[in-house]
Parts: structure tokens; C-alpha cells; sequence
């Protein structure tokens, strides 16, 4: 299921470095839309993420975790998932996915480059025109922004929160609820089949990089690129490239 769930969770890291909400009006669509320019507004980006994901849309037993990182600099997005890399830069056609336990490096030349131009508004409209419909309620100290299809569709989720702190303004949790069943075991060894949910815990939130975590979002950190020749960096050296 890793495999999956890894794809899985790689469009919800869309959500996640596009929904830095401000929470003042009653309009899911303009929450988002104040996302886009609260991010614009800030160089760099520091936050914590966890991920838990649970076998069936109401269970409380994790059965899949991972830490995540995310950082910002500039128009350099760098998105660590237990031991998956993922390094991107807004208006190239680079991207790199570096797997540690595998000491493998992925990189493709996209020459779709119209997708990696897009803003993060063209980003959130994308999203937002997919899930339908719009919901807005309070929970205690939170606004939950909820999105959903508004016919039977081929999304991968059936319903996205999005939990925003009142007081920071910031968003602070998600909640993926899946489309497609999935495998699992329950804890006496018999095979169940469920629709997962995948909740991300967002907290440490800073706007300042150190130099060191500047250096995670450039892609000479990690690649040596002279179009011809195509090396893992010193600091990667033990590692093997594979182009797309």
C-alpha cells in the first residue's frame, strides 16, 4: 500500500502549499483565494508535517505514519515524506524525487513546462473547481473548509477539510477522505478491504530558512547539470541517477 498511498499523498501536498488561509469572511472561496496572497507574500517557508492514515474513513487505529517537511525559498519548493524527496522549481521544467533507502535519484525534464507555470491562484481555482462543492463551518477555534465533488466522479477523494486556526490564521490540519478501497489487516491478521482516510497535522510554522535548509531547496544541492553529463552532487555521490 506505500506505494500508493505515497502518490496518493502527493496531490495533497498541492493543497498544502496553497492553503495558508486567512479566516475573516464566510466564503470557502475567498479563504483560498487569501491564501494566494498571503504565500505570495512570504520569500520563505518553514513548516512540520505528519501524516496518519487509517483503514477506513471512521477507524482510530493508524496503520501507515510518516513525517513531512516542507520548504519554501523563493520559487524553490522542497517536500520531505519519511524518506522521499521531492525538489521543484515554479517556472522550469525540472523536478527531482530523491528516495534515501534506495540512495536513488529521479529526474525528469518535463516539456509540459505550462503546468509548472501555473500560479497558486490558477492552482486553488484548479482545485476548487474540481470539488464542487463548498462548505464553511466552526469547530472550537478552528474554520473547516470543506470540499466535494457534486456528481459521482473519478477524484481520488470523496471529501477534503481543511482546518484553519482562528487566532494564526494558518492552516493546521487536512483530512483526505479516499475514493478507491484499499487492503488492510486488521489487528488479528484477517484481510479487510476500506476506504482510507489520510489526516496531515501542520504545526512549526517559521518564515525564515537557515542557510542550511536554503541549501535543501536547490537542485545543484543534490545534481551536478551540464546537460550532457548529469552526476549526483558530492553530497550524493554514493547515489544513482535515473532520467525520464
Amino acid at each position: 500500500m506505500e506505494i500508493k498511498t505515497l502518490r496518493k499523498i502527493m496531490l495533497s501536498l498541492l493543497m498544502t502549499v496553497s492553503c495558508f488561509c486567512f479566516a475573516q469572511n464566510q466564503s470557502v472561496e475567498h479563504i483560498l483565494s487569501k491564501s494566494q496572497m498571503f504565500l505570495q507574500d512570504k520569500i520563505e517557508m518553514h513548516c512540520s508535517m505528519n501524516y496518519n492514515l487509517y483503514p477506513t474513513l471512521k477507524s482510530k487505529d493508524v496503520i501507515e505514519n510518516y513525517d513531512g517537511l516542507v520548504l519554501k525559498n523563493e520559487d524553490n519548493y522542497f517536500i520531505k515524506i519519511n524518506n522521499t524527496i521531492f525538489l521543484n522549481k515554479l517556472h522550469t521544467n525540472k523536478f527531482i524525487k530523491l528516495n534515501t533507502d534506495q540512495k536513488l535519484i529521479q529526474y525528469t525534464v518535463d516539456k509540459n513546462t505550462k503546468s509548472n507555470n501555473q500560479s497558486l491562484f490558477d492552482q486553488i481555482k484548479v482545485l476548487t473547481d474540481l470539488y464542487k462543492n463548498h462548505d464553511l463551518t466552526s469547530e472550537g477555534n478552528f474554520w473547516v473548509c470543506t470540499l466535494s465533488p457534486n456528481t459521482i466522479s473519478q477524484l481520488p477523494y470523496s471529501k477534503v477539510q481543511l482546518f484553519v486556526n482562528k487566532d494564526t490564521n494558518l492552516l493546521s490540519k487536512q483530512v483526505l477522505y479516499f475514493s478507491s478501497q484499499m487492503p488492510y489487516k486488521e489487528k488479528d491478521g484477517t484481510n479487510h478491504l476500506g476506504n482510507p482516510r489520510l489526516e496531515i497535522l501542520i504545526s512549526d510554522y517559521k518564515f525564515a530558512l537557515t542557510q542550511k535548509e536554503k541549501e535543501l531547496t536547490l537542485l545543484s544541492h543534490y545534481i551536478i547539470d551540464n546537460e550532457s553529463d548529469i552526476r549526483p552532487s558530492a553530497a550524493y555521490k554514493t547515489f544513482k541517477i535515473i532520467q525520464d
